[in-house]
């Protein structure tokens, strides 16, 4: 049990971590045994140094959680997640950056996804989002490109992107990708093919990534320059 005195925070003298941020939980590189696809999460954390995250696991859970951010700048993160799950660890505040090591746990009998359940550790990584001026996306790309890959997908699906936005796309194959990123929020949902895709923006490391749910497992949505 570890526990840090609290610390009075008030707008005057605010929480260092005050923000937004957008984060992920990498998918499993064994995408038939955990979630292949990211998890992602949306936080924000108060003047008083209180912290809320929403949350969109890549086997169709989701998750929230209220909580005070630490006096070393911790997040105690802790969630019972829909479909029998846990997820629990410590998550730093690192300038404005996330990062923490998480043991996610699924019961058995919890479906449609992954039904077997799972013991697997992640490590999260997030950003500090800040709005962006205009309707732009906050991602400085020349030609990205949109990647879908594992979901049962037969191969990799690959997009070329001349302009990140509420456009539709047609892959190589001649079919239809949609992706719409929310400037406010830095979240971002879209289709392929009539599956749903949807994630977040990394604007530090200039990418955005998320998960599309497959016939029974989960694949990795990756939005980057090319």
């Amino acid at each position: 049990m570890i526990a840090d005195r609290a610390t009075i925070w008030t707008a005057a003298n605010p929480s260092p971590q005050t923000g937004y941020y957008t984060a992920i939980l990498p998918g499993n590189g064994n995408a038939a045994a955990a979630p292949g696809g990211d998890s992602y999460a949306m936080v924000t954390v108060s003047s008083l140094g209180n912290l809320s995250a929403t949350g969109a696991l890549a086997d169709g859970g989701t998750f929230s959680q209220v909580v005070p951010v630490s006096k070393e700048g911790q997040w105690p993160f802790y969630a019972a997640a829909s479909g029998g799950q846990t997820l629990i660890g410590w998550v730093s505040f690192i300038a404005n950056e996330l990062t923490g090591k998480i043991n996610w746990i699924k019961s058995p009998g919890f479906g449609p996804y992954y039904t077997n359940g799972f013991n697997t550790n992640v490590v999260l990584v997030g950003d500090k989002y800040v709005v962006p001026t205009g309707q732009t996306s906050g991602l400085n790309f020349t030609n990205g490109t949109v990647i879908l890959t594992g979901g049962n997908l037969v191969g990799s699906v690959s997009s070329l992107v001349n302009e990140v936005g509420g456009v539709t796309w047609e892959t190589a194959d001649k079919k239809t990708l949609t992706l719409t990123i929310a400037p406010k929020t830095g979240g971002f949902t879209g289709q392929y093919e009539g599956t749903a895709i949807s994630g977040v923006v990394l604007p530090i490391e200039q990418v955005a990534r998320g998960f599309f749910l497959g016939s029974n497992q989960s694949g990795e949505v990756l939005l980057q320059d090319k």
